[in-house]
């Protein structure tokens, strides 16, 4: 499949002739206005590449580069003009982010040379994007089996806020999902060290001691820490380190990224509180939406959006030998002492399969286990 470039110019004749010149090459989608090109970009984007020109009736380049960076962000921009001053190459660049800025009228193949070179460079976003992707999945799963073993309630609920967070962030159409994904999963992590009474009495809303509250106060920055070491970590951090004060401010009702998913995070985290408490759903989103100044009411809509946890999952025992990835357990699996191998709502992997082997081998769990599956 050719590159596909989408080439904004009200000079009709110069983008007819690139579209004939490159079109062994590159599938050229041509728009005549800064309008045209925004409509395209709804209407036929993805683009590799999005060349404009300046000089348009109208929006001008500037602006419109500035618009489909918001709309197209992995598409690479070119800027053509006749006008070759410094300051606007300049507010082009800052604006618009532009990776070229070329004069027109520019050399067939300095442009051939530039559309290649701005392939080159989507391709090599693409790459570190998927990447980076599997590094942090990778990670993620780790620290959550992590926590599921050394903190089933804490797992637990991290659980329940991710299914809600994600839910609501999917139905808002919110970028880079895999952000609010890996903040709500990772949000209870640094509860590993606090102990599970303590845990049980702060999720169901019990008085807990000055010494109590300084752990639990303490666990986002033990949270912080842990993540701290994994490259590429730094908006998660920050979405974490901001969710659990951030109120409904302008930046969040802009869908300011980091603010709006704080603000997701925290409406999220209040909502599994409440209902972990005993509180009816219909209850606890009346008590969200009750608070516009702290809780985003687009936010809060999202969530009272999404399903029950009883869905089109159907319950059934299973044998430990037949456990398969992707169930989810829908029973707390515990030794004949009492120990919690493996709690309620955690997703069998490979490690969870092999640790109920191991036990069941050993005498000290029964042989079947209570799981939902599609």
């Amino acid at each position: 499949m050719m590159p596909k470039i989408l080439w904004v110019d009200d000079e009709v004749s110069l983008v007819e002739s690139m579209k004939r010149q490159f079109r062994t090459e590159f599938d050229i989608t041509a728009a005549h206005s800064g309008d045209e090109g925004l409509a395209a970009i709804g209407r036929a984007g993805p683009f590799d590449v999005i060349v404009s020109d300046q000089r348009m009736p109208g929006m001008d380049g500037i602006e419109f580069l500035s618009l489909a960076r918001d709309l197209a962000p992995d598409s690479v921009r070119v800027m053509l003009t006749g006008y070759a001053d410094q300051d606007t190459a300049i507010e082009a660049v800052n604006q618009g982010q532009i990776f070229r800025f070329l004069t027109k009228p520019c050399p067939t193949l300095l442009m051939q040379r530039t559309l290649r070179d701005c392939v080159r460079q989507r391709e090599l976003i693409t790459a570190e994007r998927e990447i980076l992707g599997k590094t942090l999945t990778g990670s993620i799963e780790v620290l959550a089996d992590v926590l599921a073993l050394a903190s089933p309630i804490a797992f637990r609920h991290a659980a329940r806020l991710a299914r809600y967070a994600c839910g609501a962030a999917e139905a808002l159409k919110v970028p880079d999902l895999w952000r609010i994904h890996a903040a709500a999963t990772m949000a209870h992590l640094g509860y590993i060290t606090i102990p599970a009474a303590v845990l049980e009495n702060f999720y169901l809303g019990r008085r807990l001691s000055p010494e109590e509250e300084t752990m639990m106060q303490a666990q986002v920055e033990n949270t912080a820490k842990i993540l701290s070491k994994i490259p590429r970590m730094e908006p998660v951090l920050t979405i974490l380190r901001e969710y659990e004060r951030c109120r409904n401010t302008p930046a969040v009702q802009a869908r300011e990224p980091v603010f709006f998913a704080a603000n997701l995070l925290r409406a999220a985290s209040e909502f599994d509180r409440l209902l972990s408490r005993g509180v009816s759903r219909t209850e606890a989103v009346r008590f969200l939406s009750g608070r516009p100044d702290d809780f985003n009411a687009e936010i809060v809509g999202a969530i009272a959006a999404l399903k029950p946890e009883a869905d089109s999952s159907r319950r059934r025992m299973v044998m430990v030998d037949q456990l398969e990835n992707g169930m989810t357990v829908d029973e707390d699996v515990r030794t004949e002492g009492g120990m919690l191998l493996v709690p309620r709502g955690y997703v069998v992997n490979d490690t969870v399969r092999q640790r109920l082997r191991n036990f069941h081998r050993h005498g000290e769990i029964e042989g079947s286990v209570a799981v939902l599956c599609e």
